[in-house]
C-alpha cells in the first residue's frame, strides 16, 4: 500500500496466501530503497500449520516480491518482531521468538 503525498491511493499489492493471515511487524528500507517486510503467517500452503515468521524483499518500483522465505518450527507458533539491514546491505537479520522448545535451522 503507497499513498501519495496528496493522500491518495497511489498502490495496492498483495502478497500472501490463500487462506487465515499474514501480519507485518516491520518495514525497512535500505540505501537502494528496496523493501524489506518482516512478520507472520499462518496460511495453509506457506506453513508448518502454525504462525512462522515470514521475510521479504520488495522491489520499489514495480511492488514485485524479489524473494521471500518463512522459518518456523513444525508444532509451535514463531514471531519476528524487528528486522536489521547490514551496512553493505548483503544481510538481512530477525529478530523474534518463538513457543518452541526445540527449533533446528
Amino acid at each position: 500500500l503507497v499513498i501519495s503525498t496528496d493522500g491518495s491511493l497511489a498502490t495496492f499489492k498483495y502478497l500472501g496466501g490463500a487462506a487465515n493471515s499474514e501480519t507485518s511487524s516491520r518495514i525497512k528500507i535500505d540505501s537502494s530503497g528496496y523493501l524489506y517486510l518482516t512478520g507472520g503467517s499462518s496460511s495453509s500452503g506457506l506453513t508448518h500449520g502454525f504462525a512462522d515468521i515470514l521475510l521479504m524483499k520488495v522491489n520499489p518500483t514495480t511492488y514485485a516480491l524479489e524473494w521471500g522465505v518463512y522459518v518456523g518450527s513444525s508444532s509451535k507458533s514463531d514471531y519476528s518482531e524487528d528486522l536489521v539491514i547490514s551496512g553493505d546491505g548483503t544481510s538481512v537479520y530477525i529478530i523474534g521468538y518463538t513457543d518452541a522448545t526445540s527449533l533446528t535451522f
